[in-house]
């Protein structure tokens, strides 16, 4: 099993077109070519009836295991998907869950949106939401540097996806205590402080603490004024574009004019670092 190239890509709902369909997503859609092997499949279909020679393979808990975890220290992606989908199809839940999520995390491909609708799905949601809060939590609390440009990703995959999982689940003042301590344990580094802090305002955006929210922005905007990568340009925008709404309510005219002014600018002085800023946000 070929193992992809890492790419970084976002989160959540961007996914790759590989995996489409199913709980987990199924491979691309298939060619002419093969629609052609399907019909003659179909019309060698009665040959099925006859008796196999061999016994399909049979996959337990403890098997799949076994191979889920040889994938893992292969950091084989595509190895470990398959065995969430082998467990998923023997009911195993959890272990999909928990597969499915590290899988995610070799290439990002994992789309936050499909994996909370199978969480509230399944026979336990909030067993299943602790197995995918506490993978991602790892993930986030591995050792970061800003010039790792690996770690860094896997970093704001895990935040993107913690936050979204906490919003749906009704989690967001837990989250927002963890993201806290992860201030705290990571030591801080820009630009992963940063996103930290946006993160955390907009949990309590969602929890209704306006006035909370609006302090983390006004100190993302005094902290990041001088960005010095595509990542603090994507923070310190939408930290503008949130303060400019609020003046805008407040009919705090020349401040919303002026931030919403300086938005146009970073977007006319450099469309392309500015488009990738917010492809990470």
């Amino acid at each position: 099993m070929s193992q992809r190239q890492v790419r970084g890509t976002p989160f959540p709902g961007g996914g790759d077109a590989r995996r489409e369909g199913g709980p987990f997503g199924r491979r691309r859609a298939a060619s002419p070519l093969i629609w052609v092997g399907f019909l003659c499949m179909g019309l060698l279909a009665p040959l099925s009836l006859l008796p196999s020679p061999a016994a399909a393979e049979t996959w337990t808990s403890e098997r799949l295991t076994e191979r889920a975890e040889h994938f893992y220290r292969e950091n084989d992606g595509e190895g470990m998907w398959w065995a969430a989908e082998k467990f998923d199809e023997i009911g195993d839940q959890e272990n999909a869950v928990r597969w499915w999520v590290r899988s995610g995390q070799i290439d990002f491909s994992l789309e936050v949106d499909r994996l909370v609708r199978y969480l509230q799905r399944g026979r336990n949601p909030k067993r299943l939401y602790e197995i995918a809060d506490t993978e991602f939590r790892r993930l986030l609390l591995l050792p970061q540097r800003p010039d790792d440009p690996r770690k860094g990703a896997a970093a704001r995959y895990a935040i993107t996806a913690l936050e979204t999982m906490a919003k749906r689940f009704g989690r967001q003042k837990e989250m927002i205590a963890f993201f806290e301590e992860a201030r705290t344990k990571l030591g801080a580094p820009r630009p992963f402080e940063g996103l930290l802090r946006l993160a955390i305002a907009r949990l309590h955006q969602d929890r209704w603490r306006q006035r909370k929210a609006l302090a983390i922005y006004r100190k993302l905007l005094e902290t990041y004024s001088d960005p010095k990568d595509e990542i603090e340009v994507g923070i310190l925008q939408e930290a503008r574009r949130w303060l400019a709404a609020d003046a805008l309510e407040r009919m705090d005219l020349e401040r919303a004019k002026r931030l919403y002014g300086d938005i146009v600018r970073e977007r006319a002085f450099n469309p392309i670092h500015t488009t990738n800023a917010y492809f990470w946000l």
